[in-house]
């Protein structure tokens, strides 16, 4: 299984940056994460449709990441592309956790940026046999 990183939105960090809720923060805090050192990127917002979503297989691990409500919005305006693959969402803050939105999407884990990484290493370890 490969675990692969989307956001709904490519982070185009500037001075208006809202950097607690940035997916690339969010990115560097999982890099750091033992079962994610192998994890690969895909393009935030490209909707799967980039050379590396041709990497994605069924069963795959697919971290979604929403900043805010829209973001999260626009993951579940496309959820069918993420029937076959194992999805962990986290979202910006617990504040933007909806979860009637949270689980159209099927993950099998809900966390956000603001807890702590444990929870979702020991998760990740799981799902992926690495702990």
């Amino acid at each position: 299984m490969k675990i692969f990183f989307y956001s709904a939105r490519n982070a185009v960090c500037d001075n208006g940056c809202q950097y607690l809720k940035c997916s690339k923060r969010c990115l560097h805090a999982l890099e750091k994460l033992e079962p994610l050192k192998e994890m690969s990127i895909l393009p935030g917002g490209s909707h799967f449709n980039s050379s590396q979503s041709m990497n994605l297989r069924s069963g795959d691990l697919v971290i979604l990441y929403a900043g805010n409500l829209q973001e999260l919005e626009d993951l579940v305006a496309i959820k069918d592309v993420f029937e076959s693959f194992r999805i962990v969402l986290i979202v910006g803050q617990e504040q933007d956790i909806n979860d009637e939105k949270c689980h159209l999407l099927n993950p099998r884990y809900i966390t956000s940026v603001g807890q702590h990484v444990s929870g979702l290493s020991a998760v990740i370890g799981k799902m992926t046999g690495v702990v």
